[in-house]
Protein backbone atom coordinates (compact mmCIF):
# COMPACT_ATOMS: atom_id res chain seq x y z
CA UNK A 1 0.00 0.00 0.00
CA UNK A 2 1.55 3.53 -0.75
CA UNK A 3 0.66 6.16 1.23
CA UNK A 4 0.50 9.93 -0.15
CA UNK A 5 1.16 12.68 2.47
CA UNK A 6 2.03 15.02 0.28
CA UNK A 7 0.65 18.44 0.62
CA UNK A 8 0.08 17.37 4.08
CA UNK A 9 2.23 19.19 7.01
CA UNK A 10 3.15 17.49 10.12
CA UNK A 11 4.33 18.18 13.88
CA UNK A 12 6.76 16.01 15.82
CA UNK A 13 7.10 17.06 19.16
CA UNK A 14 9.94 15.56 21.22
CA UNK A 15 12.06 15.98 18.21
CA UNK A 16 15.24 14.82 19.00
CA UNK A 17 15.03 11.52 19.60
CA UNK A 18 15.56 8.40 17.84
CA UNK A 19 12.07 7.64 17.34
CA UNK A 20 11.07 11.13 15.88
CA UNK A 21 13.56 11.22 13.35
CA UNK A 22 12.37 7.86 12.37
CA UNK A 23 9.16 9.03 11.94
CA UNK A 24 10.09 12.31 10.26
CA UNK A 25 11.94 10.61 7.62
CA UNK A 26 8.87 7.96 7.42
CA UNK A 27 6.25 11.13 6.71
CA UNK A 28 8.69 12.69 4.93
CA UNK A 29 9.23 10.01 2.48
CA UNK A 30 5.29 9.88 2.08
CA UNK A 31 5.37 13.34 0.89
CA UNK A 32 4.65 15.25 4.35
CA UNK A 33 6.30 18.97 5.48
CA UNK A 34 8.10 17.82 8.85
CA UNK A 35 8.28 20.44 11.77
CA UNK A 36 10.31 19.22 14.51
CA UNK A 37 9.66 20.43 18.28
CA UNK A 38 11.62 20.09 21.55
CA UNK A 39 13.90 22.62 23.58
CA UNK A 40 17.34 22.41 22.38
CA UNK A 41 17.67 23.83 19.44
CA UNK A 42 21.36 22.44 17.74
CA UNK A 43 19.77 18.95 18.20
CA UNK A 44 16.59 19.65 16.70
CA UNK A 45 18.80 21.36 13.82
CA UNK A 46 20.96 17.91 13.89
CA UNK A 47 17.98 15.76 13.66
CA UNK A 48 16.08 17.34 10.92
CA UNK A 49 19.04 17.39 8.71
CA UNK A 50 18.99 13.55 9.27
CA UNK A 51 15.63 13.30 8.08
CA UNK A 52 17.38 14.68 4.71
CA UNK A 53 15.82 17.42 3.84
CA UNK A 54 16.18 21.01 5.57
CA UNK A 55 12.67 21.72 7.67
CA UNK A 56 11.57 23.89 10.13
CA UNK A 57 11.56 23.55 13.94
CA UNK A 58 10.21 24.97 16.79
CA UNK A 59 11.68 25.16 20.58
CA UNK A 60 10.03 25.53 23.51
CA UNK A 61 10.19 23.41 27.15
CA UNK A 62 7.40 20.44 27.61
CA UNK A 63 8.16 20.96 31.09
CA UNK A 64 6.99 24.60 30.68
CA UNK A 65 3.40 25.35 30.75
CA UNK A 66 3.78 28.92 29.72
CA UNK A 67 6.36 27.75 26.79
CA UNK A 68 3.99 25.63 25.51
CA UNK A 69 1.28 28.05 25.38
CA UNK A 70 3.18 30.82 23.64
CA UNK A 71 4.46 28.08 21.03
CA UNK A 72 1.61 26.01 19.64
CA UNK A 73 -0.71 29.65 20.30
CA UNK A 74 1.90 31.04 17.77
CA UNK A 75 1.79 28.03 14.68
CA UNK A 76 0.71 30.08 11.76
CA UNK A 77 0.06 26.90 10.16
CA UNK A 78 -1.89 24.54 11.93
CA UNK A 79 -0.70 21.11 11.05
CA UNK A 80 -2.09 18.04 9.51
CA UNK A 81 -0.75 15.82 11.59
CA UNK A 82 0.68 16.19 14.89
CA UNK A 83 2.69 13.20 16.70
CA UNK A 84 3.44 13.36 20.14
CA UNK A 85 6.81 11.33 20.51
CA UNK A 86 7.75 13.07 23.77
CA UNK A 87 8.76 10.96 26.90
CA UNK A 88 10.92 9.25 29.34
CA UNK A 89 11.20 8.49 32.75
CA UNK A 90 13.98 11.20 33.74
CA UNK A 91 15.88 8.53 35.94
CA UNK A 92 13.01 8.55 38.52
CA UNK A 93 12.22 4.76 39.03
CA UNK A 94 10.74 3.71 42.33
CA UNK A 95 6.92 4.14 43.30
CA UNK A 96 8.02 5.95 46.32
CA UNK A 97 9.55 8.67 44.43
CA UNK A 98 8.96 12.56 45.69
CA UNK A 99 6.31 13.75 44.16
CA UNK A 100 8.14 16.64 42.41
CA UNK A 101 9.56 13.74 40.38
CA UNK A 102 6.12 11.91 40.16
CA UNK A 103 4.88 15.57 39.15
CA UNK A 104 7.81 16.40 36.34
CA UNK A 105 7.39 13.13 34.87
CA UNK A 106 3.87 13.45 34.82
CA UNK A 107 4.88 17.04 33.00
CA UNK A 108 6.51 15.33 29.77
CA UNK A 109 4.22 12.27 29.22
CA UNK A 110 1.13 13.25 30.03
CA UNK A 111 0.16 16.70 30.76
CA UNK A 112 2.25 18.72 28.48
CA UNK A 113 0.46 16.49 25.29
CA UNK A 114 -2.94 17.71 27.39
CA UNK A 115 -1.94 21.00 27.15
CA UNK A 116 -0.87 21.12 23.62
CA UNK A 117 -3.90 18.92 22.42
CA UNK A 118 -6.14 21.33 24.31
CA UNK A 119 -4.70 24.57 22.20
CA UNK A 120 -4.66 22.71 18.81
CA UNK A 121 -8.26 21.26 19.05
CA UNK A 122 -9.78 24.70 20.11
CA UNK A 123 -7.81 26.44 17.11
CA UNK A 124 -9.07 23.39 14.81
CA UNK A 125 -12.72 23.98 16.06
CA UNK A 126 -12.40 27.55 15.22
CA UNK A 127 -11.13 27.38 11.44
CA UNK A 128 -13.56 24.14 10.99
CA UNK A 129 -10.23 21.80 10.45
CA UNK A 130 -9.25 18.04 11.27
CA UNK A 131 -6.82 16.10 12.07
CA UNK A 132 -4.69 12.73 13.03
CA UNK A 133 -2.90 12.46 16.14
CA UNK A 134 -0.66 10.41 17.14
CA UNK A 135 0.50 9.64 20.49
CA UNK A 136 3.29 7.84 21.64
CA UNK A 137 2.62 5.32 25.15
CA UNK A 138 4.77 2.20 25.79
CA UNK A 139 3.96 -1.05 27.11
CA UNK A 140 5.43 0.00 30.18
CA UNK A 141 1.08 1.13 31.13
CA UNK A 142 -0.29 -2.07 30.99
CA UNK A 143 2.60 -5.16 31.94
CA UNK A 144 3.62 -2.97 35.19
CA UNK A 145 7.47 -3.08 34.14
CA UNK A 146 9.44 -0.37 34.20
CA UNK A 147 9.92 3.09 36.19
CA UNK A 148 6.51 3.41 38.50
CA UNK A 149 5.74 7.29 37.39
CA UNK A 150 6.24 6.79 33.95
CA UNK A 151 4.06 3.52 33.59
CA UNK A 152 0.97 5.42 35.77
CA UNK A 153 1.93 8.38 33.11
CA UNK A 154 1.19 6.44 30.36
CA UNK A 155 -1.55 4.61 31.82
CA UNK A 156 -3.35 7.93 31.81
CA UNK A 157 -2.75 8.78 28.61
CA UNK A 158 -4.11 5.57 26.73
CA UNK A 159 -7.05 6.62 28.62
CA UNK A 160 -7.16 9.91 27.25
CA UNK A 161 -6.41 8.66 23.82
CA UNK A 162 -9.84 6.87 24.21
CA UNK A 163 -11.68 9.46 25.60
CA UNK A 164 -10.45 11.97 22.67
CA UNK A 165 -11.12 9.13 20.36
CA UNK A 166 -15.06 9.06 21.34
CA UNK A 167 -15.44 13.00 21.57
CA UNK A 168 -13.46 13.66 18.57
CA UNK A 169 -13.80 11.02 15.71
CA UNK A 170 -17.48 11.84 15.07
CA UNK A 171 -16.35 15.46 14.00
CA UNK A 172 -13.94 13.69 11.50
CA UNK A 173 -10.20 13.70 13.85
CA UNK A 174 -8.06 10.21 14.25
CA UNK A 175 -6.95 9.74 17.63
CA UNK A 176 -4.73 7.13 18.29
CA UNK A 177 -1.88 5.82 20.02
CA UNK A 178 1.13 3.47 20.13
CA UNK A 179 2.26 1.08 22.88
CA UNK A 180 5.51 0.23 21.79
CA UNK A 181 7.67 -2.67 23.68
CA UNK A 182 11.20 -1.19 24.56
CA UNK A 183 12.99 0.51 21.77
CA UNK A 184 16.73 0.57 20.78
CA UNK A 185 18.18 3.25 19.31
CA UNK A 186 21.77 4.77 19.11
CA UNK A 187 20.46 7.62 21.54
CA UNK A 188 18.52 6.07 24.03
CA UNK A 189 18.61 4.15 27.62
CA UNK A 190 18.68 0.52 26.23
CA UNK A 191 21.53 1.52 23.25
CA UNK A 192 23.55 2.71 26.84
CA UNK A 193 22.56 -0.47 28.65
CA UNK A 194 23.67 -2.60 25.86
CA UNK A 195 27.56 -1.03 27.16
CA UNK A 196 26.76 -0.21 30.56
CA UNK A 197 24.79 -3.01 32.10
CA UNK A 198 24.91 -5.73 29.35
CA UNK A 199 22.97 -8.89 32.15
CA UNK A 200 19.69 -6.05 31.82
CA UNK A 201 20.01 -5.10 28.29
CA UNK A 202 19.57 -9.42 27.93
CA UNK A 203 17.58 -9.65 30.36
CA UNK A 204 14.76 -7.29 28.88
CA UNK A 205 15.45 -8.11 25.48
CA UNK A 206 14.86 -12.09 26.23
CA UNK A 207 11.29 -11.02 27.85
CA UNK A 208 10.39 -10.24 24.40
CA UNK A 209 8.29 -12.61 22.40
CA UNK A 210 10.82 -11.78 18.90
CA UNK A 211 13.59 -11.85 21.31
CA UNK A 212 15.44 -8.25 20.24
CA UNK A 213 14.19 -4.66 20.86
CA UNK A 214 11.98 -3.05 18.75
CA UNK A 215 13.11 -0.85 15.71
CA UNK A 216 12.42 3.32 15.42
CA UNK A 217 11.82 2.18 12.10
CA UNK A 218 8.94 -0.56 12.77
CA UNK A 219 7.10 2.27 14.82
CA UNK A 220 7.28 4.81 12.28
CA UNK A 221 5.97 2.48 9.71
CA UNK A 222 3.06 1.89 12.34
CA UNK A 223 2.60 5.72 12.60
CA UNK A 224 2.61 5.92 8.66
CA UNK A 225 -0.03 3.51 8.47
CA UNK A 226 -1.93 5.30 11.17
CA UNK A 227 -1.62 8.51 8.56
CA UNK A 228 -3.04 6.53 5.64
CA UNK A 229 -7.37 6.76 4.88
CA UNK A 230 -7.85 3.55 6.55
CA UNK A 231 -6.40 5.00 10.29
CA UNK A 232 -9.43 6.84 10.89
CA UNK A 233 -11.14 2.96 11.47
CA UNK A 234 -8.35 3.27 14.71
CA UNK A 235 -9.29 6.42 16.08
CA UNK A 236 -10.04 5.87 20.15
CA UNK A 237 -7.67 3.42 19.68
CA UNK A 238 -4.24 2.83 21.03
CA UNK A 239 -2.18 -0.44 19.35
CA UNK A 240 -0.02 -2.59 20.75
CA UNK A 241 3.10 -2.73 19.33
CA UNK A 242 4.55 -4.60 22.04
CA UNK A 243 5.97 -8.60 21.50
CA UNK A 244 6.27 -8.62 25.44
CA UNK A 245 5.29 -11.78 27.22
CA UNK A 246 2.82 -10.24 29.77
Amino acid sequence: MTIDLKGKSSLIIGGTSNLAVAIGKALAEAGAEITLAGRNDSKLLKCSAEIGIEHPTLSFDLQSQVQIQEAISGLNTLPDIVVHAQGGNLGRHRSTAEIEDWEEVFQLNFFSIVQINRILLQRYTECDKTAIIIHISSSSAVHGKGAAPYGAAKAALNHYVRKLGEEFAPKGFNMTGIMPAPIEGTKNNWAKAKVSDPMRYEDVRNMQTLKRFTSPEEIAQVCLFLCSPAGILFSGNVLSADSSIR
